[in-house]
């Protein structure tokens, strides 16, 4: 489960933040790298519902997406990073689930891209 967690945070932690970096290219990374790790990621998640303890450590991975993502959103200068990285951390954490079309993969890049980051 750790090990999981660790290859999706990775790849989550290369998320372009400049305004020339290609964001469709990334989500297509990440997407296959949770892709891999899923069926391992769900037990993790169905787990720590009943274990106290990971649910406190899946609790800090997410933390930790939603900080890094406020940090990404900031230099924005409008709207709510706090609140805001939580709704990227939400589309992106079904992202792996199965496999994502291009028509997909630019529809969630489109989302990002205007609606959170305002490009």
């Amino acid at each position: 489960g750790a090990r999981a967690m660790r290859r999706v945070s990775l790849a989550f932690a290369e998320i372009p933040a400049g305004p020339d970096d290609d964001l469709r290219s990334w989500l297509v990374r990440y997407h296959e790298a949770y892709a891999v790790e899923a069926a391992m990621i769900r037990v993790w998640v169905d787990a720590s519902s009943t274990d106290p303890e990971l649910r406190e450590d899946s609790a800090a991975a997410y933390d930790w997406g939603r900080r890094y993502l406020a940090g990404i959103l900031a230099p924005r200068g409008f709207g709510d990073d706090e609140v805001e990285a939580l709704v990227v951390v939400a589309l992106l954490s079904p992202f792996g689930s199965g496999y994502r079309t291009a028509t997909t993969v630019d529809a969630a890049a489109l989302v990002i891209e205007r609606g959170l980051l305002g490009r």
